[in-house]
C-alpha cells in the first residue's frame, strides 16, 4: 500500500484532498453479519463472524479539522441506521443491488 494514487478513485481523491497516506495495518476487525437459514427450510436466524485486515490512514494534523469537518452529518446518521437496524440494511443492500443490476451504482437515476 505505498502508494495511494493506485487506488480507486475515490481513495485517491481523499489522499489528495487532506495529503493522507495509507498503509498496512496489524489491527484485526471482526465483521458480524446475520445468516438467515429460513432460506434452507429451517427457521434458525444465526451470525458468523469473519476477520477483517485494516488499514491505517496518515494525516497530516493540520488536515485533521479539514476532514472532519468534511463528513456530512446526514450520512453519518444514515450509515448508523443501516449498521444498527438489520431490516433497514437488507433494504439498502438490496437497494445496492439493483442499482449494479441496472448498470452501475448510480446508472444514470
Amino acid at each position: 500500500m505505498s502508494n495511494p494514487l493506485s487506488y480507486s478513485g475515490a481513495l485517491r481523491r481523499f489522499c489528495e484532498a487532506f495529503e493522507a497516506v495509507p498503509a498496512p495495518s496489524d489491527k484485526k476487525f471482526y465483521r458480524r453479519t446475520m445468516v438467515n437459514w429460513s432460506d434452507y427450510n429451517d427457521p434458525k436466524v444465526d451470525y458468523v463472524t469473519e476477520t477483517v485486515d485494516a488499514v491505517a490512514i496518515h494525516i497530516p494534523i493540520y488536515k485533521l479539522d479539514d476532514f472532519v469537518s468534511a463528513i456530512d452529518e446526514q450520512k453519518y446518521y444514515e450509515m448508523e441506521i443501516r449498521n444498527n437496524v438489520p431490516a433497514v440494511k437488507l433494504a439498502y443492500e438490496r437497494y445496492r443491488l439493483m442499482l449494479k443490476m441496472c448498470g452501475g451504482d448510480y446508472a444514470g437515476y
